[in-house]
């Protein structure tokens, strides 16, 4: 799957009207997968493979700064999607624990 191909959808039961999609029970707003996506795709080849990465290290320290909380999860979760649909080559290198998610570059 290509970042091009994500389906986006209208979030008609609100009073914030804008494309996005529900993951995880979780509205995320196409602008959020953008920014994660923006991010990533420049920082990917920058990492250190060798050791497992996060968000924080997949959208970059000034993306990451530049947010808060609630907006980090945002990050997050769109990278999980990435991660899970194949757009990313990567996958989750700690699918079993809570918290802040590892990953690992697909072989």
């Amino acid at each position: 799957m290509f970042f091009e191909n994500i389906a986006f959808y209208e979030r008609g039961w609100s009073d914030k009207p804008g494309l996005g999609q529900h993951l995880r029970g979780y509205w995320v707003g196409k602008k959020w997968f953008e920014i994660a996506w923006t991010n990533a795709s420049v920082e990917f080849s920058k990492l250190d493979w060798a050791k497992p990465q996060t968000t924080e290290s997949l959208c970059g320290e000034a993306c990451w700064k530049a947010n808060g909380f609630g907006n980090r999860l945002r990050l997050g979760r769109c990278i999980r999607y990435f991660a899970d649909e194949g757009i990313l080559p990567i996958q989750v290198a700690n699918p079993g624990k809570k918290g802040k998610r590892k990953y690992s570059r697909n072989s």
